[in-house]
């Protein structure tokens, strides 16, 4: 999954030679991330732990903003003239958005297993349904596109306006989603957990 959404990103970008230093730091970081939840799957007492290891390796999917090496090893390979000094945006969002998708289904998957081998109960309150939607509608093309332009300035885009508010209104939209599925699993969990056992 995460390959995928750095394919999507490297298609928008129009990367060239300098995505294959994601291709090569992507599987490594996604190995660290596993290795670390095997870790804390042995150590865990509480589903916590596995909260507290998903927040670091988040906060490492970040490393390229803070090595400006990895960027600049990456940048000096770029091929493509159309996107001279955006490189860098390009290969840290390349990196960063798939490695934070990777943690986020890795942190799912092994909580929940988990919580399931302790006889638990394994819903969390995590809009599961509404990641998966927003993944697929931002990750596409068309609305790559969208976002760009909407971010962009260029002085001749007369479009950017209704652009920008077509952007907005699909983030309110998924953010809509987001609260809903978040309200229904709540009270869902204080259902199930109101049962007597």
């Amino acid at each position: 999954m995460a390959l995928l959404a750095a394919l999507q990103l490297a298609d928008y970008f129009a990367a060239g030679d300098e995505f294959g230093v994601v291709l090569m730091a992507l599987p490594v970081f996604v190995v660290i991330s596993l290795l670390a939840f095997i870790v804390a799957n042995a150590a865990a007492r509480t589903p916590v732990a596995f909260n507290v290891t998903a927040a670091c390796l988040a906060l490492l999917a970040f490393a390229p903003l803070a090595v400006p090496a990895f960027i600049k090893t990456a940048t000096d390979r770029a091929t493509n003239p159309f996107t001279i000094a955006m490189e860098s945006t390009a290969v840290a969002l390349e990196f960063i958005v798939p490695a934070l998708a990777a943690v986020l289904v890795q942190w799912g998957l092994v909580r929940r297993r988990w919580l399931q081998l302790r006889g638990e109960d394994e819903l969390s309150l995590w809009p599961w349904i509404a990641t998966v939607i927003a993944g697929l509608v931002i990750l596409n093309p068309l609305s790559l596109e969208i976002i760009g332009s909407a971010i962009a300035y260029r002085p001749t885009d007369w479009l950017r306006d209704m652009v920008r508010s077509l952007a907005l209104g699909g983030v309110a939209a998924l953010l809509a989603l987001v609260l809903l599925e978040t309200y229904i699993r709540g009270r869902i969990l204080r259902r199930r957990l109101a049962q007597p056992g």
